[in-house]
């Protein structure tokens, strides 16, 4: 039973990574496309933000909630996974995400900003990748484990 709301929830934070990045960050980003309103890119990035704060809770409860599943199960190569997401997921909640806010807040846009935001961005698409090598190892090997029995 915990094995399979563990894999939903990866695949929530995983699902909901892609829409972020494919959906939701370009529309934000290109509002005059869709609106005849002017938006600043300062406006876009705090609209942005508010939607980040809020993802920041579930990707922590994931990290969280790997490093217990994966530490417990002790397979070697996701247990390092899992740590990865975690250490990358707490990074992107309080290191980049608050030094946005607070940079889009004062309105100081520098180059500080454009290395946190393109890191922040790295560090996005990375624990997308981990998560979803992380729920296909662990898929395979329920599966695996299903055959042998």
């Amino acid at each position: 039973m915990f094995f399979n709301i563990y894999i939903i929830t990866l695949s929530i934070t995983l699902g909901s990574i892609l829409t972020l990045g494919i959906f939701v960050a370009p529309v934000i980003f290109n509002a005059t496309d869709y609106i005849a309103m002017e938006i600043s890119r300062i406006d876009s990035g705090t609209l942005m933000s508010e939607i980040f704060i809020k993802f920041n809770y579930l990707l922590i409860i994931n990290a969280i909630l790997s490093l217990i599943y994966e530490m417990r199960v002790r397979e070697k190569i996701n247990v390092i996974i899992s740590i990865a997401i975690a250490f990358l997921s707490f990074a992107f909640a309080f290191i980049f995400t608050p030094y946005i806010v607070d940079s889009a807040k004062s309105n100081r846009i520098s180059d500080d900003f454009e290395i946190y935001h393109k890191l922040s961005e790295w560090d996005f698409k990375i624990v997308a990748i981990l998560l979803f090598v992380l729920i296909f190892r662990n898929l395979r090997e329920k599966i695996d484990k299903n055959q042998k029995s």
